[in-house]
Order: C-alpha cells, then structure tokens, then sequence
C-alpha cells in the first residue's frame, strides 16, 4: 500500500451556509485516510476503512440516495453537499 496521505478538502466561506452554494473561500482539509469512517445512507449505515473509501462507495450509491448520504469520521459528519465539493490534492 502506498504510504502517501490522500488529502480532500471542501471549499468554505466561514459562513453557515450549509446546504447553499458555496464560494471558492478557504479550504477545508481533510485526511482520505482518515478512518474509520460510516456512510449513512437513510436507514442503512457502511462501515468503511477510510474516508476516501467512504466516498467512493457513496459515489456508487443510485440516484437520489447518493445526493441524500452523509458520511462520519469520529464526531464530523460531512453533509452530502460537502461530500460532492470534495477533491483530491495533487
């Protein structure tokens, strides 16, 4: 396995703007290896080693359920907005 950190980060303004249509403010970083992490689809929760396996298989969910999913990792839980404003670093 490849020991390099997976970086993801959401963009944020520092305002309460959940669910609204963000600005390219500053970023959020997040660790993809980070884990465990729970993806929490309506009723039915995935266990996941890692954020960014989180992702992945949110982004396999079916239409609506995946604009619908959250995901955990300890006590955050990142909205389905912020899951689709979420990006690999290079």
């Amino acid at each position: 396995m490849n020991s390099a950190a997976l970086y993801l980060f959401v963009y944020d303004d520092g305002a309460n703007n959940q669910g609204k249509q963000m600005n390219n403010g500053s970023k959020i970083w997040a660790d993809g290896n980070e884990g465990p992490a729970t993806l929490i689809d309506g009723d039915k929760s995935t266990d996941c080693l890692t954020l960014g396996g989180a992702v992945i298989a949110r982004d396999h969910l079916p239409e609506p359920r995946k604009s619908a999913a959250t995901i955990k990792v300890g006590s955050r839980v990142y909205t389905a907005a912020e899951i689709d404003r979420l990006h690999q670093a290079k």
